[in-house]
């Protein structure tokens, strides 16, 4: 069965905006001055990690609307870790802060430890996930 109209429109922009997504994300660093290229690269592929969850959301709700429940709960917890590392870089260029050797940058900047509470979050998640497997 060939597919539909809407379906090919839809494939076909998803296609080609994926590649611009990779595009940006590789190649729009080098339009930063060099000594902010590191953290604008690591904020891009935070971003592009973002569109991709939300890619993968929009297909769950469109197909699998009855098992989307837990797919959906890690999607927020992905989405929660990956705006960190989309918007810390950036905040950075414009107001540096000082991130000792080995901390990560937006811990630093809170002066509280993200990733414990990130460990945490991801344990319940996946505590949630197993749950919701074990439910009849």
């Amino acid at each position: 069965m060939a597919p539909s109209s809407l379906s090919k429109v839809f494939a076909v922009g998803m296609a080609l905006g994926l590649v611009a997504l990779t595009v940006v994300r590789y190649y729009a660093p080098w339009l930063a001055p060099a000594d902010v290229r590191g953290l604008v690269s690591k904020s891009l592929g935070a971003a592009q990690s973002l569109v991709h969850v939300a890619v993968i959301c929009i297909i769950v709700q469109h197909w699998l609307r009855h098992v989307a429940g837990p797919i959906m709960l890690a999607a927020a917890y992905a989405v929660w870790e990956e705006a960190q590392g989309a918007i810390c870089p950036i905040w950075y260029i414009f107001e540096p802060w000082h991130v000792p050797q080995g901390a990560a940058m937006c811990s630093a900047r809170a002066g509280y430890d993200f990733g414990l509470l990130g460990a945490f979050a991801a344990a319940g998640v996946v505590w949630a996930i197993y749950r919701w497997s074990k439910r009849q």
